[in-house]
């Protein structure tokens, strides 16, 4: 090795000593603390809202979003002089948004804190006419039981925990967050997620539930959905459990399809590409199953009329039934086997 390049390593290994002992005696000065380093400091700030409100508008930002219950209406934030929250009621709409107003060049800051800022609604009744929540990388947490008319939430990065009714439409979409949902009833149902999984339990739907995801795994549990279940996606799992619905549409390319005590009064249709499709006590007046690769594996609670094909693949089934209903499966080198 070159003199030159023994000479500049050396350097560089002094520098790094010398700036690890510089963060050392620092860090020791602050008794570890590295918050009291901040060039930016928050304080709570607590808005009480006097006036009347039907509607709710939240657009959060970087916030978590919390909607809890009390005695009076507040708002209560983690502002500081150039980032603040702007609450204000026009029109009976609760309006709480995120402002900053930084100049550029105070964008440019050190922070070492570890608490989230988040944005906490008090609300001192549980019915609403509407609610939509916007954030880019904060969390959507409503642990209460609300009721509103029309409700919407929506974040980037920012996961979505919620119990809430919609009496008549609930929209909820993220792209890489989680969904977390529970105790929904509402008219109709939309999720939509890129990566983020969407988990449902208790929900019941007096008309339509549309589900979409890119890779995010589905799973569903006890759910009465009186009109039609359609669930889309790309590489994403699907698992429904205990569902009843009048119409289901399920479709997927690489992710697994799985049913478990799933009725449809009407129609099921489901289609893969390369998923494999698994059911057990699963029923539907008329069925129709397809996939290309995917293997297609499971059992029916009433008999059927069975129309089956596959190219290369192994078909096994039950002896037709003349009084059930038609029940059509398709694969080009999947196996299907039904008992």
């Amino acid at each position: 090795m070159k003199k030159s390049s023994i000479y500049s390593l050396s350097i560089a290994v002094v520098c790094i000593v010398i700036g690890l002992l510089i963060f050392s005696a620092v860090a020791a000065s602050v008794k570890f603390d590295f918050r009291k380093l901040n060039t930016y400091n928050y304080s709570q700030k607590v808005t009480p809202v006097d006036e009347a409100f039907d509607r709710i508008v939240i657009d959060a930002v970087e916030c978590d979003v919390n909607l809890v219950t009390a005695e009076s209406a507040s708002v209560t934030s983690m502002d500081s002089e150039d980032i603040i929250t702007e609450v204000y009621v026009k029109d009976r709409t609760l309006h709480i948004k995120r402002q900053d107003k930084r100049p550029w060049y105070k964008c440019i800051t050190l922070s070492f804190s570890f608490e989230g800022c988040s944005i906490t609604v008090a609300l001192p009744k549980n019915v609403y006419d509407s609610l939509d929540v916007t954030t880019l990388s904060g969390n959507i947490s409503l642990v209460n039981p609300f009721e509103f008319h029309t409700a919407k939430l929506k974040t980037t990065s920012g996961d979505i925990n919620s119990r809430l009714s919609a009496k008549d439409q609930l929209e909820v979409k993220t792209t890489s967050g989680e969904i977390y949902l529970m105790d929904v009833h509402t008219n109709a149902f939309e999720l939509q997620s890129v990566s983020g999984d969407i988990k449902s339990y208790d929900c019941i739907v007096d008309g339509h539930v549309k589900v979409q995801t890119t890779s995010g795994d589905v799973l569903f549990r006890n759910a009465e959905i009186k009109q039609n279940l359609q669930m889309k996606t790309t590489s994403g799992d699907i698992e429904l459990t205990a569902v009843e619905t009048e119409n289901v549409t399920m479709s997927t390319t690489s992710g697994g399809l799985e049913l478990n005590d799933v009725c449809a009064a009407a129609a099921a249709d489901i289609s893969s590409v390369s998923g494999d499709i698994e059911f057990a006590q699963f029923d539907a007046k008329t069925v129709n199953i397809t996939t290309t690769s995917g293997d297609v594996t499971g059992s029916f609670l009433t008999g059927k009329i069975f129309s089956t094909s596959s190219l290369s693949g192994d078909i096994r089934v039950p002896n037709t039934d003349v009084n059930g209903g038609l029940c059509t499966i398709k694969t080009t080198s999947g196996d299907i086997h039904i008992h």
